[in-house]
C-alpha cells in the first residue's frame, strides 16, 4: 500500500519540478525576445518595394493605351544607431529600376510602340522615432523623416510606322519625405517592417538627348499627400 501511495507522489513531484523548469525556460525566451531600443543599439536593414501596372484599352486625356505593362522595383540596404531611447539616425543606399512598355493609338489611326527603361541609385539619410505598442516590446509603430538623393539614367524608344526615335535621359532628384510604418520582432533581434510614404516634397532635374537635336532640360517640383497601399515597402532588420 505504501508503494502505491509513494509512486503517485513521486510522479506529481517530478511533474511539478519539470513544469517549473519549462516555465523558467519560457520566461528566459520571452526575456530575450523583449528587445528594448535603448541608446547604443545598432541595426542593419534591407528593404524592398515594388509596383506593377497592366492596362488594356485604357483611354486617357491625351492618349489611348491599347496595351501597357509597367514594372518597377527598389532595393535598399543600410544601417543606423540609436543615439537616444527610441530615436535613431542612419543612412541607406539603394538601387531602383523601372520598365514600361506601351502600345499607343494615335489620333490618325496609327500605332506607336513606346518602350522605356530607367535605372538609378539613391542615398537616404534618415531619422526614426519608435513607439512600442505592447508590454513585451515586440511590436512598434515608427515614423521616419528622410532626405533622399537619386541619380538615374534611361532610354525611351518610340516606333511609329517602322520609324524609330530614341531619347536618352539623365536625372537628379532631391526629396524630403515622411514614412510611417510597423515593425515586429519575429525572433530575438530580428524584425520585419512594412511602411508606406504619405507625405513628400521632391525636386527633379532631367536632361534629355536625341540624335541631331539640341539637349533638352526639364525641372519639376512636386508636393504630395497621399497613401498608396499598392506600393508598400517590405523590409527586414537585425539589431545588435
Amino acid at each position: 500500500m505504501k508503494k502505491v501511495i509513494l509512486f503517485p507522489g513521486l510522479m506529481i513531484l517530478a511533474l511539478s519540478i519539470n513544469a517549473q523548469k519549462i516555465k523558467s525556460a519560457e520566461d528566459s525566451i520571452k526575456l530575450k525576445k523583449a528587445v528594448s531600443l535603448e541608446k547604443g543599439t545598432r541595426f542593419a536593414t534591407l528593404t524592398f518595394s515594388f509596383s506593377t501596372r497592366n492596362a488594356n484599352n485604357n483611354e486617357t486625356l491625351l492618349t489611348s493605351v491599347i496595351d501597357q505593362n509597367r514594372h518597377a522595383f527598389d532595393i535598399e540596404a543600410g544601417g543606423g544607431y540609436f543615439f537616444k531611447k527610441y530615436l535613431a539616425a542612419g543612412m541607406i543606399a539603394g538601387y531602383n529600376e523601372v520598365k514600361n512598355e506601351r502600345l499607343l493609338l494615335n489620333s490618325d489611326g496609327s500605332e506607336t510602340q513606346n518602350n522605356a527603361f530607367e535605372a538609378g541609385f539613391s542615398l537616404v539619410p534618415f531619422l526614426d522615432y519608435y513607439i512600442p505598442i505592447d508590454s513585451k516590446q515586440r511590436f512598434y509603430l515608427f515614423s521616419r523623416v528622410q532626405l533622399k538623393y537619386n541619380h538615374s539614367s534611361g532610354v525611351v524608344e518610340s516606333t511609329t510606322n517602322s520609324v524609330l526615335n530614341r531619347t536618352f535621359t539623365e536625372s537628379n532628384s532631391l526629396g524630403i519625405g515622411l514614412v510611417p510604418g510597423i515593425m515586429v520582432f519575429v525572433v530575438d533581434r530580428f524584425a520585419v517592417t512594412t511602411s508606406v510614404g504619405i507625405l513628400g516634397f521632391n525636386y527633379r532635374n532631367v536632361k534629355t538627348r536625341q540624335t541631331d537635336k539640341p539637349e533638352g532640360r526639364v525641372t519639376t517640383t512636386d508636393f504630395n499627400l497621399r497613401i498608396d497601399i499598392l506600393q508598400l515597402n517590405l523590409g527586414f532588420a537585425v539589431y545588435f
